[in-house]
C-alpha cells in the first residue's frame, strides 16, 4: 500500500508527498507500521480522486512556499522540510523531506527550509535559463516565519544564532 502512496506523490499526487514520507518513515520497522494512516489516505483519495494542476496564461512568475515543522519526528527529533514551487500559477516542484540536521530551534528549522528551497530555486532556474525560457532573477520564497526571514537577511547575528548563518548564509547571497 505504501508504494501506491509512493508512486502517486511523485508522479501525479502532490499532495501527497508528506503522507508518503510519513508511511515510509514506518515501513523501516514493521511493527511501526500504522495500518489507520494508511487507511486515512485512502479515504482521502476516495473523497478526491482528481487533482487538476492550472497554469494561468500572462502569468510566467516563479513563487515558492516553504515551511517547516520544528522536531515533529519523534524517533530522532529531526524537523520535517516542506515546499512548493509555482510556475504561471500552476505547480512544478514540491516535496517533504526529514532535514539532515537536528534543529535547536523553530528559526534554525526554519532556515534550514529556506535554505533547502532556495537551492531548489536555483536548480529551477538555471532550468529554466537552460530550456531558453526568460530569467527570474530572484525569486519570491514565502515563510512563514519572520524570525528566520530577520536572520537570513540580517548582516548582525547574536551568539544563539551565529552556527545558524554560518551554515546558511548563502541564502542571503542568492537575492
Amino acid at each position: 500500500m505504501t508504494g501506491s502512496v509512493l508512486y502517486l506523490a511523485q508522479c501525479t499526487r502532490f499532495d501527497l508527498s508528506y503522507a508518503a514520507l510519513q508511511l515510509s518513515k514506518a515501513c523501516s520497522n514493521l511493527a511501526q507500521v500504522n495500518m489507520t494512516a494508511a487507511k486515512h489516505v485512502l479515504r482521502y483519495l476516495r473523497g478526491n480522486p482528481v487533482l487538476p494542476i492550472v497554469y494561468k496564461r500572462g502569468q510566467f512568475r516563479l513563487a515558492a512556499l516553504t515551511d517547516s515543522s520544528f522536531g515533529a519526528n519523534p524517533d530522532n527529533g529531526r524537523s520535517t522540510t516542506g515546499y512548493l514551487f509555482f510556475l504561471a500559477g500552476g505547480l512544478i516542484s514540491y516535496g517533504a523531506k526529514t532535514q539532515t540536521l537536528t534543529a535547536q530551534s523553530t528559526v534554525e528549522a526554519e532556515i534550514q527550509a529556506l535554505s533547502y528551497s532556495a537551492r531548489e530555486a536555483v536548480y529551477i532556474s538555471n532550468l529554466m535559463t537552460e530550456l531558453n525560457f526568460k530569467t527570474f532573477g530572484s525569486v519570491p520564497i514565502n515563510s512563514d516565519r519572520t524570525g528566520a526571514l530577520t536572520v537570513a537577511g540580517n548582516a548582525m547575528h547574536s551568539q544563539r544564532t551565529k552556527h545558524v548563518v554560518l551554515r546558511y548564509f548563502f541564502i542571503r547571497e542568492l537575492d
